[in-house]
């Protein structure tokens, strides 16, 4: 049996492109403009920083460093890490679901 294998190289500004993409298309659906940059160093504190906005018209222009010092995270891992309780733990699932039957 054969196996393929694809490789993507992308550069920043295919990595921003792609996740201002992201989430116009998903949970920020109606915005259309976008400024977005990356902050930090692979491997230890990378880190996305996004503008978002409904109009058209407007150049969306603000300091993202501003942003980035004083904005805490607010993606699905940072939320879960200051609220472990809402982690699922598979065993609690299974046994969940056993009792039930």
């Amino acid at each position: 049996m054969n196996k393929n294998y694809k490789f993507k190289k992308l550069d920043e500004e295919d990595i921003l492109e792609i996740l201002s993409e992201h989430f116009i298309e998903g949970e920020l659906k109606g915005y259309i403009n976008a400024h977005c940059r990356l902050f930090g160093k692979p491997g230890e504190d990378l880190r996305f920083v996004g503008a978002f906005s409904d109009d058209e018209d407007e150049y969306l222009q603000c300091d993202l460093e501003k942003v980035d010092e004083e904005m805490d995270f607010n993606g699905d891992h940072s939320f879960i890490k200051r609220n472990p309780e809402f982690q699922i733990n598979p065993m609690f699932v299974e046994n969940d679901c056993q009792e039930g039957d």
